[in-house]
Parts: structure tokens; sequence; C-alpha cells
């Protein structure tokens, strides 16, 4: 569903976001989409830890980070945040481009980034992760998806894939494990 909605064969940019808390599975599906998608763009980048990268380095950082993702020529030194969208939007006006902005927590950081549609060139695919659904506005966003916990038997099979090394647990530990898959709620990073 979320392959097709993204339509990689098809004109216009499409931005998909996702959201749910911490620990869910967003990154994780993001990167699956990401590694899907790849073949079929030659410009492409995929930023990480948006939210904690922002508060350590600053915006002009991650602007610096996707242009040398995306621009053959070396990217400038970007100092102000203006002056990093215009560098932005002369880079990805041209060619389809493939971006993931990973775990946003602020509309500052996406409009510093992919702040309107008509910055990309037709094709372009992205997609936006975050725990907080109102950072995804309606005008720039075409569908919004939220991440929920794995059902019980994903759960129990992601976890023992872990800690076992195989399927199921075996007899002797399996009490033990429903206990701890329980627990976890069903979130992936905490099965892991």
């Amino acid at each position: 569903v979320l392959f097709r909605s993204l339509d990689v064969k098809g004109n216009g940019v499409r931005i998909i976001g996702f959201h749910g808390m911490g620990g869910i599975g967003k990154t994780t599906l993001a990167k699956a989409l990401f590694n899907k998608l790849v073949s079929h763009f030659k410009t492409r980048s995929f930023i990480s830890n948006v939210r904690q990268i922002s508060q350590d380095s600053g915006l002009t950082y991650l602007q610096s980070k996707f242009l040398g993702d995306v621009n053959s020529t070396v990217p400038p030194t970007i100092h102000d945040i203006a002056r990093g969208i215009i560098y932005i939007k002369e880079a990805v006006h041209d060619k389809p481009v493939l971006l993931v902005l990973d775990d946003i927590d602020d509309a500052n950081q996406l409009n510093a980034l992919a702040g309107g549609r008509d910055w990309f060139y037709e094709g372009s695919r992205i997609i936006i992760t975050t725990r907080t659904k109102e950072v995804l506005p309606q005008n720039i966003v075409d569908e919004v998806y939220e991440v929920n916990g794995l059902i019980y038997p994903e759960a129990l099979q992601l976890f023992s894939y872990h800690a076992f090394g195989r399927e199921k647990p075996n007899m002797d530990f399996m009490k033990l494990s429903e206990q701890i898959v329980n627990l976890t709620g069903g979130l992936p990073l905490a099965l892991e």
C-alpha cells in the first residue's frame, strides 16, 4: 500500500509522512521504503535524526548535508537558513529526488529542508517521519500514516529472532518470552 501511494513511476511530487511514538518503527519503515525506491533515483538523500542534529549542529548543517547528497558539485558552506533554502531549491528543481527526513519535530526543520512542493522536480518522492503529526502540514504532505506497534504474533517473532536467532522461542522459554513481549507493547525497538 505504501509503495503504491508513492507511485514511483507517476508524475508530480509525492510526499508522505509517518507519525507515531518513539521506538515504534517509523525509521525502520522509512529505511525499507528508501531501499526499495533508491534504484529509481540518481539523486537521493536520507537524513537521519533531524531532531537531534538540528539541536546539536543547527539547520544550516542539515541543509549542507542535504546539498552534499544531491549536488554533484561541491556545495557551498551555508551560514544562513534563507541562503540554504535558495541553494536547495536550485539543486532539486531540475531532477527527481528521493528524500527521507527522519525524526522531524519542528515545522522550521521541514521548512528549511523541504518547505514547498514547488521546490522539487516532477517525480520527486519525499518521506518524513515524526513523533508529532502536527508538523506534517496538509498543504505539503499528500498522505499521513500513523505507525502502530506490532501485533502479538509479529512481536513474538521479532523478539525470538533477536533473543534466540529463531522464529519461535523453544518451549522452555515460551512463557518468559510471552511476558516480555506483553511488557513491550509491541514496540520494535523494545523487542530488539
